[in-house]
């Protein structure tokens, strides 16, 4: 079986500096390498890069499965790619969701980017001076 996906390509600001990420496009990603360790073959075709092979594509992502349609409009869950696959749900375990994407990002961190971390500390109890 093989899983082809059209979609947008990421966003320059979520690769290289880790701002604006798509939590549920993150939570795919850990989904792709699973299938992958489990001998799905994954093609992945995004809008800068292939073109011409989104040009009938409407509501991306597009999900096929040996060609044909399974899902569009928004990245799957894990109980649904396990589903399409005959995969025990097990096997996604380890697949963060978005809200533990999110939770993660802003635990201990005021930002994705330029190292602000928890050697900050802003006192809620401060007044503003005037």
């Amino acid at each position: 079986m093989k899983l082809t996906i059209f979609e947008e390509a990421e966003d320059l600001g979520a690769i290289i500096l880790g701002i604006q990420k798509d939590a549920s496009r993150e939570s795919f990603n850990q989904i792709v390498e699973i299938l992958k360790e489990n001998n799905i073959e994954v093609e992945r075709f995004d809008t800068i890069h292939h073109k011409n092979q989104l040009q009938d594509k409407n509501n991306l992502p597009v999900f096929e499965i040996d060609n044909v349609l399974i899902f569009d409009g928004g990245y799957p869950s894990k109980i649904d790619v396990a589903s399409w696959f005959g995969l025990n749900l097990e096997l996604f375990e380890s697949v963060t969701t978005q809200n533990q994407i999110l939770k993660e990002a802003n635990d201990g961190r005021i930002g994705y980017c330029c190292g602000v971390g928890t050697d900050i500390y802003i006192d809620p109890n401060e007044e503003d001076e005037k």
